[in-house]
């Protein structure tokens, strides 16, 4: 796992010694293999105008400020190993520092990047060559490639419905309200060829229970009327019920005395069969939320 917790997954790993070419210093090293340990460092070429390294330094990479691929990665297990004395030079205010390793003279800090064309750019802001990732707008720009690649895979034609009817279909009315169509099947009509017989038997059984229950029914009648004045329903008239396709969705009380909020609801049941002997919940395309 790397900067930005992005995590590769390493499959082999390889025994090596590593040994200094300026030293008698070695050590034993176990690596992970990857395909690629980081993007090139430093990021860009560096401009060397004004370096006025002494010619007794002899440097681990002497082609430290060119962009190159990196390697290998030592890890902090063997860091404190590398630096015995530590010893510093700074060559110029503007420049980075030269460290004394065990592999020789080691440039770390920041100095200033060529531009396209070799011009550097010394007059803005020191930018760092320490460390070189891959840029935050290109990691969110495969983020979301990725993404959409995925889901785009995962689509099933009927979701694939779904999605293209939400986006063509749903609107926003005066009152800000969102409207959102039902995604119908094909054979819709014939799913739901009658279903008024059975919410009407589930009426009459409604009615006999609130009969029994008259607080229970005036908290149903209220719940009823608020339902209507904000629009949810309406009045069925004459030529509403001779229409090709009607669903009748029947309803029912919920108590549930356990509850510190809400102990009454009303819950309307889609999954109610039509003399098909289909619901409306089945007879809707899998892609949005059914009604319950």
């Amino acid at each position: 796992m790397g900067a930005g917790q992005l995590s590769k997954p390493v499959r082999e790993s390889i025994f090596i010694q590593v040994r200094s070419r300026s030293s008698e210093f070695c050590c034993d090293v176990s690596f992970l293999v990857m395909n690629k340990v980081t993007a090139n460092l430093p990021a860009q070429d560096v401009s060397r105008i004004g370096w006025r390294i002494p010619k007794e330094i002899t440097l681990v990479d002497p082609e430290f400020h060119r962009s190159q691929p990196i390697d290998l990665v030592l890890g902090a297990k063997h860091f404190h190993a590398f630096f015995p004395t530590a010893v510093r030079l700074q060559i110029d205010d503007r420049l980075p520092l030269l460290v004394e390793s065990v592999f020789g003279w080691v440039v770390a800090g920041s100095a200033s990047c060529i531009r396209s064309g070799g011009v550097s750019d010394g007059d803005e802001e020191l930018q760092s060559t320490v460390v070189s990732m891959v840029s935050l707008e290109q990691i969110i720009e495969r983020f979301w490639m990725t993404e959409s690649s995925s889901t785009n895979d995962t689509y099933s034609v009927e979701e694939r419905f779904c999605e293209t009817l939400f986006q063509s279909t749903t609107t926003r009315n005066d009152e800000g309200r969102y409207v959102v169509r039902l995604p119908r099947k094909p054979n819709f009509n014939i799913m739901l060829n009658d279903s008024k017989a059975s919410a009407l038997k589930r009426y009459q059984l409604l009615e006999r229970r609130l009969d029994r229950n008259p607080e229970l029914k005036e908290e149903y009648d209220k719940f009823m009327r608020e339902y209507l004045s904000l629009g949810h329903m309406k009045l069925v008239n004459a030529e509403d019920d001779q229409a090709p396709v009607s669903y009748y969705l029947p309803h029912h009380a919920v108590i549930k005395d356990t509850s510190t909020t809400t102990k009454f609801r009303v819950v309307f049941d889609g999954s109610s069969k039509a003399s098909s002997g289909f619901s409306l919940n089945e007879a809707l395309c899998v892609g949005l939320q059914r009604i319950h």
